[in-house]
């Protein structure tokens, strides 16, 4: 036993250290690029632009990065926010709260559906996707 707990502790050792080397560690061009990979798939219908990420986008990515959390873990999250984004304009505000009241419950299922649908069709073909203006989804 005392040999598996000594297994156990060198384990829990590494990975201290190796969040802690994450922690300390200057932002450098292989840093850059692991966090915009993993914003370009939290985000695959939005560009990634010259004004970088910001704070949150960097605080997910990092979790990532240090395998914290994985992708399987945030994706429920970002689909219901997808459904939760009435309006589809890429932000939850009372506007969305609004909208889920004062929209016909078919009106309201089409724009959810085509957010998840929109946000999961771009995961997988990783592309930029406009979005519609609403009236076009209503249609």
């Amino acid at each position: 036993e005392l040999f598996s707990t000594l297994d156990t502790l060198r384990k829990e050792r590494t990975v201290i250290l190796e969040r802690i080397e994450q922690l300390t560690r200057r932002l450098d061009k292989g840093l850059l690029d692991k966090v915009l990979g993993h914003v370009r798939v939290l985000r695959p219908d939005a560009p990634v632009d010259a004004l970088g990420v910001t704070n949150v986008e960097f605080a997910l990515a990092m979790l990532l990065e240090l395998e914290i959390v994985s992708m399987d873990q945030v994706q429920p999250f970002l689909l219901q926010f997808c459904k939760l984004d009435e309006n589809n304009s890429g932000r939850l505000c009372s506007d969305d709260l609004h909208l889920t009241h004062t929209m016909s419950t078919d009106d309201a299922r089409k724009l959810r559906s085509f957010g998840s649908s929109r946000y999961a069709t771009s995961l997988k073909k990783s592309q930029t996707l406009p979005a519609p203006p609403r009236a076009e989804l209503l249609a």
